[in-house]
């Protein structure tokens, strides 16, 4: 494991998970499994990348979308309407239950608080 950057201080909670706190209010928290979390403070916005080249992100007005390697973005509302986005742009609206499991998952929790 790497240090944390200049102005950022890192929490170790086990030998395969980072937490790294920055100045800027932002937090880094990197996952046994290989995710990583990422809360941007400024905006309240939380983006994940899973292993799998998956990433989430988790607006803080409800909406949620999962963005493939394929190209494909999955956007879940928060009025619970939901839409696939293909690589070549076109949209069309589709079920939720039609939604990968990826954007579906609840926002991450803040794990730096009480640390």
């Amino acid at each position: 494991v790497l240090p944390p950057p200049p102005g950022a201080e890192a929490f170790g909670k086990a030998a395969t998970t980072t937490l790294i706190a920055f100045v800027n209010g932002d937090y880094k928290h990197q996952l046994p499994g290989g995710t990583t979390e990422y809360y941007y403070a400024e905006v309240g916005t939380w983006h994940l990348t899973q292993p799998d080249g998956v990433e989430v992100f988790y607006f803080p007005s409800g909406q949620a979308e999962a963005h493939h390697p394929s190209g494909l973005k999955e956007i879940l509302f928060p009025d619970g309407a939901a839409r696939h986005a293909t690589a070549d742009g076109v949209e069309h609206d589709v079920l939720p239950h039609q939604l990968s499991l990826a954007v579906k998952q609840p926002p991450p929790q803040p794990r730096w608080q009480g640390s």
